[in-house]
């Protein structure tokens, strides 16, 4: 520019995206000291930097041949969005598009026969390193969005038949400037690629359950499926979180001599945190549609135990990240990060309805009281703590569970004519004659946490596994922004 060029648009998007990722950390309070008055500041201008960003990307890949930054933009922006809006469509589409456009440049078929390219120089062999890295991680973030939730839910874009990349080697920043081509270190030697190893590894996971959860939500009934699939999967989510590297252990964070080179404390900290997540969210996913029959059927208690497990592990991480507060005041808590613990509060909430035979009915409803607080703290900085809430009163209203207001009171079973007044898709409250909500109705004030989850608590639990199941899908497709 102080040449008077033009700056290629691919290479300006990227240092937008990347000013716009540090901003936007920034505006939700995790720096003490940044460039900014307030993280309210700081926000608007990651926002105004990522709509600039993405405009130069729209435009790059429009006018000219795709090249590899465009990708690594899209890259920051999806990682940038989805702890800003989560899931969103916007995030699906700019994922979706990057994908496509990778394999426009051929990074899909990396290590074939024909397109493969000489690793002799330092230069090739760097190249040919990150074009790996940048394949393997849209394939995995790929894999893993499949059980995200939404419509999508179950469906994945790249198939691994149709890719042929090998795998991201286990080396150091200064092993990829100084060894040959083929240098890879021992799996079990922890270095600042292992988190990004064991992120493909989990994905490849993912997508296998992403498989099953299609069969079971779109294909046949889950007691049709082999039992077989859940139990294999879940194995290997188990052997995922035993065999991680030491230094990503939970309890091992705070051996500071095992901390690779090139890593931070604190990121270490989010690495680990966010794959003990991301593992058990899942691991809980392959086991609700069998939780919501355990009382019926004996067989699958086992998936009940373990989802519950699942959900409770996910709910207890809130104890440990984040482990410093916010500019502001309070932690530093992310949409994604939200998302995880809905969906574990969800899980309680299922079993509390469907499980009554399984006792301890006071205790359950208490934690599901304390998890809720999680939301609770988060409203004033998110309104997608409300919005997870009123998602899922919705959708049981929507599949005509009963909401009582005097949980003391004795209820009949709703008619087919009061189910069809709680059917409705409104997200409304009631409103009386005179315009005002009714004041006495549990859902007039949407931050009204006691009367909201008590009003979870007294539904009624005759309702069929199927039913549920809609339920949930129904859930899932709400998670979107």
């Amino acid at each position: 520019m102080d040449a008077g060029k033009m700056p290629q648009s691919s290479s300006a998007a990227l240092i937008l995206a990347i000013t716009a990722s540090i901003a936007g950390y920034w505006g939700l309070g995790e720096a003490h000291h940044s460039f900014f008055a307030s993280p309210n500041e700081a926000m608007a201008v990651a926002m105004y930097w990522t709509r600039c960003a993405l405009d130069l990307m729209d435009y790059a890949w429009r006018t000219s041949t795709p090249d590899f930054e465009t990708i690594q933009t899209s890259i920051v922006l999806v990682f940038l969005l989805y702890h800003l809006e989560g899931f969103s469509p916007k995030l699906r589409h700019i994922h979706g598009t990057a994908i496509m456009k990778a394999r426009d440049i051929g990074l899909h078929i990396t290590d074939s026969a024909q397109a493969k390219r000489p690793e002799e120089t330092r230069e090739q062999i760097i190249d040919a390193e990150m074009r790996r890295r940048v394949w393997w991680h849209l394939a995995s973030t790929d894999w893993s969005m499949s059980l995200a939730g939404s419509q999508h839910e179950g469906t994945y874009t790249v198939q691994r038949k149709h890719m042929q990349v090998n795998r991201p080697r286990n080396i150091t920043d200064e092993d990829l400037a100084t060894k040959a081509a083929d240098f890879s270190r021992p799996p079990e030697e922890t270095t600042a690629n292992s988190y990004y190893l064991l992120r493909i590894r989990l994905a490849e996971v993912c997508r296998e359950a992403a498989d099953l959860l299609w069969d079971i939500y779109v294909g046949q009934d889950p007691e049709q499926i082999d039992y077989d699939r859940v139990t294999l999967l879940d194995s290997r989510f188990s052997g995922l979180l035993d065999g991680l590297p030491k230094a990503l252990k939970l309890e091992h964070l705070n051996e500071h001599a095992l901390k690779p080179e090139g890593v931070t404390a604190p990121q270490l900290m989010k690495q680990s945190y966010f794959t003990y997540l991301t593992i058990e969210t899942r691991r809980s996913k392959i086991h609700l549609p069998y939780l919501l029959r355990a009382e019926r059927d004996p067989r699958y208690e086992q998936s009940r135990t373990q989802c519950l497990a699942s959900a409770r592990n996910v709910l207890a991480l809130r104890h440990i990240l984040p482990h410093e507060q916010s500019q502001i005041g309070g932690p530093v808590i992310l949409i994604g990060v939200l998302h995880h613990f809905f969906c574990a509060i969800v899980v309680l909430v299922m079993d509390l309805c469907v499980n009554k035979a399984a006792g301890n009915e006071e205790d359950r409803k208490l934690e599901v009281q304390e998890a809720c607080k999680i939301l609770e703290n988060a409203r004033e900085r998110f309104g997608a703590a409300n919005t997870f809430l009123e998602s899922l009163m919705t959708v049981l209203r929507k599949h005509g569970v009963r909401f009582l207001r005097d949980s003391t009171a004795s209820h009949p079973n709703p008619s087919t004519e009061n189910r069809t007044a709680v059917t409705s898709n409104s997200v409304q409250p009631p409103i009386q004659s005179n315009g005002l909500q009714d004041v006495n109705d549990p859902f007039s004030d949407p931050l009204n946490f006691d009367n909201l989850w008590q009003s979870y608590f007294d539904m009624g639990s005759q309702i069929d596994p199927q039913s549920w199941n809609d339920i949930f899908n129904d859930l899932d497709m709400r998670l979107d922004p």
